[in-house]
């Protein structure tokens, strides 16, 4: 299963189930994130949504072969909709980033509610030294989230590590992420 949704108490958990790949998304993956905010979406006990990824990445972005070839325009469109979907989803969502967090795994913690760091993550968007661009709509949002100083040094240096501890609204570094999650997921 390339996601794996679990509850406990109020607390649903959606987790990138990709670790030999390092959670690259695919189509398949995107889609199948999609398919598991459903899934958690019908079941009404739920109040939260905790979004991580398997092993030792949150996610490293998209899957090159994915991004490449016949099937790019594919890839996209699903992304795009993976990303609107966790944007507008009906409950608060919870990136928990430990590993790297890097260009489409980057934009899927930007549109979640809040985002909570482990001390060895990564982030960036590494894109633009490959040729890839972001679309304007995942820069307003890295503008909204950082500012415009964060955003063009996330674009242009690609892998990051903030330096500063961010708000809640931002980016949250805490020894061992899941501690957070309770503290969170009671505010909301």
């Amino acid at each position: 299963m390339l996601v794996l949704v679990e509850r406990s108490a109020n607390i649903a958990t959606l987790t990138l189930n990709r670790p030999d790949a390092r959670n690259a998304l695919s189509t398949e993956l995107c889609d199948a994130i999609l398919d598991g905010l459903a899934t958690i979406e019908a079941d009404r006990e739920v109040r939260v949504v905790v979004v991580r990824g398997a092993g030792k990445t949150f996610c490293a972005g998209a899957d090159l072969a994915a991004v490449s070839g016949p099937h790019a325009a594919d890839f996209l469109v699903s992304f795009e909709r993976m990303l609107e979907g966790v944007a507008r989803f009906r409950l608060p969502t919870i990136a928990v980033i430990h590993g790297a967090a890097l260009g489409g795994g980057f934009q899927l913690a930007t549109v979640c509610d809040f985002r909570l760091a482990a001390s060895d993550a990564v982030i960036g968007i590494p894109s633009s030294t490959l040729g890839i661009l972001v679309n304007l709509e995942n820069v307003q949002r890295l503008v909204g989230l950082g500012g415009a100083a964060i955003k063009t040094s996330l674009a242009v240096a690609a892998p990051h590590r903030p330096t500063r501890r961010w708000t809640f609204s931002r980016l949250t570094r805490i020894p061992r992420v899941d501690d957070g999650i309770p503290m969170v997921a009671s505010a909301v």
